[in-house]
């Protein structure tokens, strides 16, 4: 069986609360605020962008990054914090090198005026390497994560994603350990 050391958890952990932190000092021209209020999508106009979501999740061809995300998004998720195509293809190439076979489920959805919260679920295979962890080939299934897109003018312009990365160790063999009791 993979271990998982404690010092490991801590820095997932660690990144975790950085990028949560890091997002309450965004500028005033990436908040939500700055967005129209009165645009509303339908349900129809967001059946079609998620179309284009599990498209470019399914095909893991980073060039549909534009036809889901506005030239002037910010993504905010356990990744880290992206606000250009690059740095997106950058985060998406880690997951999907991670987990090459990863699936993408839409559970439900709420819309609220612009805004939708996402409930979403994966599975894969955890194959690759993620955050220093190399994986193990074991499958994860129901792999539960919530988003909630800020949309204006069909596109995405805000992504706000978390996902339970510690249910994905955890379904794949991993356990967390202390450090200091790890015998060599």
């Amino acid at each position: 069986m993979i271990r998982l050391t404690l010092n490991n958890l801590v820095c997932i952990l660690a990144l975790f609360l950085l990028i949560v932190l890091g997002c309450k000092e965004q500028s005033a021209s990436t908040s939500v605020a700055t967005l129209s209020i009165d645009e509303e999508i339908t349900d129809t106009d967001f059946k079609a962008l998620w179309d284009k979501v599990d498209l470019l999740w399914e095909k893991r061809d980073t060039a549909l990054i534009h036809t889901v995300f506005a030239n002037d998004f910010i993504r905010v998720s356990p990744g880290g914090t992206s606000s250009s195509a690059a740095e997106l293809a950058n985060e998406f190439n880690i997951i999907n090198g991670a987990y090459p076979d990863m699936e993408l489920h839409l559970v439900r959805y709420d819309i609220r005026g612009n805004m939708v919260v996402i409930h979403w679920s994966v599975d894969g295979t955890f194959t690759g390497e993620l955050i220093g962890v190399k994986g193990n080939g074991k499958p994860f299934k129901g792999l539960s994560g919530i988003t909630v897109f800020t949309i204006k003018d069909g596109k995405v312009v805000r992504d706000d994603s978390s996902w339970n990365t510690l249910e994905l160790f955890i379904q794949t063999g991993y356990d967390i350990v202390d450090a200091s009791t790890k015998s060599d």
